[in-house]
């Protein structure tokens, strides 16, 4: 035992008594030479109830899980080996030969699609393009002359397009395919001006002139019914005979839309004017031909969108809107006239076709998002109705449709999507590759 004095604090030192000091744990964040501490065993990332509550939104999730993973792997893959600019390379020297592919806008239901385009280098005023799917559509198409001023000449057959019968109240279950065969020859007139600034809308205007042939047949469909078996009353009337009208118009559109990848801020306005009339004798297709009728179509159509932060984060709003007048006169209207809703038509997550009639209005709110470099999130929803007038249009009697669609982008534009939409009557997943917005 003994004591003594610290001369830098001034306080005197306790006499050892042998008893031993108690150790002290560090909780200090200063280094040490103590052992580290370790749980006695494995700790689970989740407690039991934790899992029992999850387990409703896992089990949900897991098609979101399956196209996350796909749509990590693919954008992996794109990143590591240089995809987007070997495409951009290639597209370049497509220029050169004259030949391109293209997208085949068919619509629905047509199977995997392609087209090509030839225009020469050597004859620029021509304009070659074909189309062709997998479920038998096709597409031929020739232009020729400058573009302030053409002749085109195009002939398309569809094989399955459906018709459940009209209105709002048609039943899915009276589901039916027709086929057609159109050929259409036109005098066609176009002037844009290119905006000198982001504060001048482009304005873009058109007008054309021309004969167009159209004859229906049974469905070609191997699963689904023909027209003739479903609505044997209107297959009567419709099938085998060619339709032929005049047809003669114009379209107007204000266009002050910006951005990229994808048009980000701005409006676009547009009014078309479609009359299809009695055709002029000598100037027909088709001498055995069913008298149609005659009417106007007006088509109008607004879309605005803005945009926050760096990456744009983006709010759409588009309407559109069908109204026809139809002349007091003896003839028939066919089907492929008649507007319609469904699949790319407007209301994504219903059948292609699945509402038709004389007029129509659909509705559209987008919010697009990105999720990496190449890829984002369009989550949209919509809403629209068919009538036989547009002031029969309520809003109890509105249908509607959402969707999640995954686009694939470059850092100027579109390259291709997918994803899924959904109604009260289905779920329907989609694709496509390529495309302008």
């Amino acid at each position: 035992m003994f004591g003594g004095f610290c001369p830098r604090s001034g306080r005197a030192l306790e006499a050892d008594s042998g008893a031993a000091t108690p150790v002290v744990a560090d909780t200090t964040l200063a280094t040490t030479t103590a052992p580290p501490w370790n749980p006695p065993a494995p700790v689970d990332p989740t407690e039991t109830w934790e899992t029992i509550a999850r387990t409703p939104g896992i089990i949900l999730s897991l098609p979101l899980v399956g196209v996350g993973w796909i749509a990590k792997s693919s954008l992996n893959y794109v990143e590591n080996h240089a995809v987007l600019p070997h495409l951009q390379a290639l597209i370049s020297l497509q220029g050169h030969t004259g030949f391109s592919p293209t997208t085949a806008a068919f619509g629905d239901r047509v199977g995997l699609a392609a087209g090509i385009r030839f225009q020469p280098p050597a004859i620029s005023w021509l304009d070659v393009g074909f189309a062709a799917s997998t479920g038998q559509y096709n597409l031929t198409r020739v232009g020729f002359g400058p573009r302030i001023l053409r002749l085109e000449y195009q002939s398309a057959w569809r094989s399955k397009d459906q018709f459940f019968g009209l209105g709002l109240d048609a039943e899915k279950s009276a589901v039916s395919t027709y086929a057609s065969q159109s050929q259409q020859a036109q005098l066609h007139f176009e002037k844009n001006s290119a905006a000198r600034s982001l504060r001048n809308p482009r304005v873009q205007t058109s007008a054309w002139v021309g004969e167009r042939d159209l004859v229906l047949l049974d469905g070609r469909d191997p699963v689904k019914p023909g027209i003739a078996e479903v609505h044997p009353v209107i297959a009567s009337e419709l099938l085998g005979t060619h339709v032929e009208h005049l047809t003669y118009g114009g379209f107007l559109a204000l266009d002050e839309r910006n951005g990229a990848p994808h048009w980000t801020h701005g409006y676009r306005l547009s009014t078309r004017v479609d009359r299809f009339d009695k055709p002029i004798e000598g100037f027909v297709f088709n001498n055995a031909q069913m008298k149609g009728e005659q009417f106007l179509r007006f088509t109008y159509e607004a879309q605005g969108g803005l945009s926050f932060w760096r990456d744009a984060r983006t709010l759409r709003l588009g309407v559109r809107v069908v109204d026809q007048q139809i002349d007091p006169s003896v003839g028939v209207f066919i089907l492929p006239d008649l507007a319609r809703l469904g699949g790319r038509d407007g209301l994504v997550g219903f059948e292609p076709g699945r509402f038709q009639s004389t007029d129509a209005a659909v509705s559209r709110l987008a919010y697009i998002f990105p999720l990496g470099r190449y890829v984002e999130m369009d989550a949209h929803t919509e809403l629209g109705g068919v009538y036989s007038h547009l002031h029969d249009l309520t809003f109890s009697t509105l249908e509607n449709s959402y969707g999640m669609t995954m686009r694939i982008r470059s850092l100027t534009g579109l390259l291709g999507a997918f994803g899924f939409n959904w109604s009260r009557e289905s779920v329907r997943f989609g694709f496509q590759i390529g495309g302008e917005e």
